[in-house]
């Protein structure tokens, strides 16, 4: 976790991406494990992490306004915008339900139909986009892949 205090970044201003006691957004959990996975070093924290986001509050300060790359929206809408970008999905079901599959205590099947909508095995369509993504999200927090840690989250797409 980081944590800012440089007075010059407003606390508890979720428009900079600071939480309230100064914790920095770094990204949601599956992003944050995808660039700093189990076995990454302090420099690949502070080269692949902290650094975009030092760079982002200094366009930020420079500007006004947040730079046109690195934002998703807060909470619920940027976890979906996430997984839409890393699937290549625009339908939200479809998103949600490769978001279920990932969250499943038994890693899925290649034979089981992928939660694309095509109608294609899982094997045939997006496996490998499936398997970075759960490989990210086993360096998450536990919590956010149960069914108690997104129950929140899919219950506003039901």
């Amino acid at each position: 976790m980081l944590f800012c205090n440089d007075p010059r970044l407003p606390i508890d201003d979720l428009d900079r991406h600071i939480l309230t006691y100064g914790q920095a957004c770094l990204g949601i959990y599956a992003d944050i494990g995808m660039r700093w996975p189990v076995g990454s070093t302090t420099a690949d924290f502070l080269k692949d992490l902290v650094a975009p986001f030092l760079i982002w509050q200094a366009c930020y300060e420079a500007f006004g306004q947040p730079p046109p790359w690195g934002e998703r929206s807060h909470f619920e809408p940027g976890i979906l915008e996430f997984y839409k970008d890393m699937l290549g999905q625009i339908e939200d079901m479809n998103v949600i339900d490769f978001i279920r599959l990932l969250a499943r205590k038994h890693t899925p099947q290649g034979h089981e139909l992928c939660p694309c909508g095509s109608g294609n095995k899982l094997r045939n369509c997006h496996k490998l986009k499936f398997h970075r993504l759960l490989l990210g999200c086993q360096n998450c927090s536990a919590f956010f892949l149960t069914a108690s840690g997104m129950g929140s989250f899919f219950s506003l797409y039901q």
